[in-house]
């Protein structure tokens, strides 16, 4: 199959459940309301302000973020809405303290060649020598004793695109209603990654649209499947 371009979503989709990325990318079914994903993008619009801006009176951060998730689709009758104070709450004195300074780039593009698809990113913010995202969730990770970041392999290919190839390093920072914490991935666990992102894309352009019927869907309890898309994979494969 041929791509004009691909993102970091449509390979995560593809490696986690190809059923899910062959409704969302090949029949372009589109998801209903996703408030846990308004939300982060929601608590993000305050972090911008707070990196970019050096803004940290808490009651605009927090103004901001609800405006941010009102105007993507969320309801103040949300679970999710009512969560948003305690997120900037978590992150405001994080940032502050951080050390930082300001990103040389914010939501800044990315286009790449690998395996002969064009790839196109956005990174969260960049500074020299360093690419960081940030992640809101409702708990952090799980670690390993020796500290290594468990079961989140799509956010570790994701950071492997954005600095394969480059000086830059990667950090990613947790943010919960209760927390928040960095993880620096080793270039070891950034290296596999990028494999398994180079493996994924050979595979995608290997897949023949007419057997889509041979992807069947593997969990439809993750929270990547809404109503919508549950209904339309029921009818398409007749579950």
């Amino acid at each position: 199959m041929k791509f004009d371009h691909l993102s970091s979503s449509q390979i995560n989709n593809w490696i986690d459940d190809p059923a899910l990325w062959i409704l969302k990318y090949l029949y372009g079914i589109k998801g209903g309301r996703m408030p846990a994903a308004w939300r982060g993008n929601a608590v993000e619009k305050a972090v911008d302000l707070m990196l970019t801006k050096g803004e940290f009176r808490e009651h605009f951060l927090l103004d901001t973020a609800r405006m941010e998730f009102l105007r993507l689709g969320g309801q103040q009758t949300d679970k999710e809405w009512n969560l948003i104070p305690d997120y900037i709450t978590q992150v405001l004195p994080f940032i502050k303290d951080c050390g930082w300074g300001i990103p040389e780039g914010c939501q800044t593009s990315l286009e790449v060649e690998i395996e002969g698809v064009k790839f196109i990113g956005y990174m969260d913010y960049d500074w020299p020598g360093m690419v960081r995202d940030c992640k809101t969730t409702g708990r952090l990770p799980s670690f390993s004793k020796e500290g290594v970041l468990k079961g989140k392999d799509d956010h570790l290919r994701q950071m492997s695109i954005y600095t394969h190839n480059s000086n830059r390093g990667a950090e990613l920072f947790y943010v919960t209603p209760k927390t928040v914490k960095i993880y620096q991935p080793s270039a070891d666990e950034l290296n596999k990654a990028f494999r398994h992102v180079t493996a994924a894309i050979r595979a995608m352009k290997e897949f023949e649209p007419q057997d889509w019927f041979r992807y069947v869907p593997r969990d439809m309890s993750h929270w990547k499947w809404d109503d919508k898309l549950r209904e339309k994979a029921k009818e398409l494969w007749k579950l």
